[in-house]
């Protein structure tokens, strides 16, 4: 007997369909990875895998580049890790000196020098030289002499200036210098300070009036217990040109040369220090660097050293090449000192 099919019965059906499709799909998934497998350990055992070939080996050191840099000696000329010893003497009872504070890194405590120096030459004061001090880049709180690194009695010799250092001029013992040590990293004055601490002043130049920077770490390193003064008047024999005159007022205190020489080429103090002196001015008749800077010269040692490092980083020399000797400039710059001083 034949059934007639009703709507409910079709859709049984096509749902039974369904499920078979499933079923049949799922088996026959099951059963291709059974043998799938089953061959795969066949081949393994059969040793016949074949696998991917192995990846290029890379060697362990790169190729050789026929343009790598000359080797460079390991030995180097050396530079003395201390400064020539000199006899530690203080200054003399009858001797007139002009000291002054550091500023800021090297190449502004370099200015600082020049110009205090040919302030000196001219007040026929002997110079009292601050080491060179560590700044704010520089956490490790060297102060070593400039002549660690500078020729001083050629600069002397070539510029007249009398110089003396300021370990010398002012010597500590180790004792005094752990104190200064311990005082500028903890930046808190001890008792200990207090009572050893000197007293100078500081005639105000530049309005530079306090202790900020370089100035202070310098101050806290050597024990001294810096007080400010405003410096004295010109003389009114003093007569400038109207010029001289204008530039002179509306400068930022006292900021040339030329004024701090008449205001003080009469002075009777015996130690005379300037505040600051790194941004005095000169004028078309007061050149510092021809007078003083161009005879603060390196040590041979320095000057040895720079040659070595030079020579290593030449290129060598091509067969063509007649003439192996090349000329460099060997200059120390920072920030926008170029620009200002070039």
């Amino acid at each position: 007997m034949i059934l007639p099919l009703t709507k409910n019965t079709k859709e049984k059906s096509s749902r039974h369909r369904a499920m078979l499709v499933m079923v049949l799909t799922i088996s026959s998934s099951l059963v291709f990875m059974i043998l799938y497998k089953q061959a795969l350990n066949e081949e393994f055992a059969m040793g016949s895998y074949r696998q991917r070939p192995p990846a290029p080996s890379i060697p362990s050191t790169a190729p050789s580049n026929p343009r790598t840099a000359p080797s460079i000696p390991r030995t180097a000329p050396s530079i003395p890790r201390t400064a020539p010893s000199i006899p530690r003497t203080a200054i003399g009872v009858n001797e007139r000196s002009l000291g002054y504070l550091p500023y800021a890194g090297l190449t502004n405590q370099f200015f600082a020098f020049q110009h205090a120096a040919w302030t000196a030459f001219h007040l026929n004061r002997t110079l009292i030289l601050p080491p060179i001090t560590s700044n704010k880049h520089d956490h490790q709180l060297t102060f070593q002499g400039w002549s660690h690194y500078f020729d001083i009695p050629r600069f002397e010799k070539l510029s007249g200036v009398r110089v003396k250092e300021w370990a010398d001029a002012k010597p500590l013992s180790e004792k005094e210098i752990a104190i200064g040590v311990d005082v500028t990293r903890k930046h808190k004055l001890s008792p200990q300070w207090d009572s050893l601490a000197e007293n100078i002043t500081c005639q105000i130049t530049r309005n530079f009036s306090s202790l900020q920077g370089v100035d202070k770490t310098f101050a806290n390193l050597f024990l001294l217990r810096v007080s400010f003064v405003e410096p004295p008047p010109r003389p009114a024999s003093v007569h400038l040109d109207d010029a001289t005159e204008n530039a002179i007022n509306t400068a930022s205190g006292l900021s040339f040369l030329s004024d701090i020489i008449d205001r003080y080429r009469d002075s009777e103090e015996k130690s005379l220090y300037l505040s600051h002196t790194y941004s005095l001015k000169g004028s078309h008749s007061i050149r510092p660097w021809e007078e003083i800077g161009q005879h603060i010269h390196f040590k041979q040692e320095v000057v040895d050293l720079a040659l070595h490092l030079v020579q290593s980083l030449q290129s060598p020399p091509s067969p063509s090449q007649t003439n192996t000797t090349q000329n460099f400039t060997l200059a120390f710059s920072r920030q926008s000192d170029p620009i200002a001083f070039a």
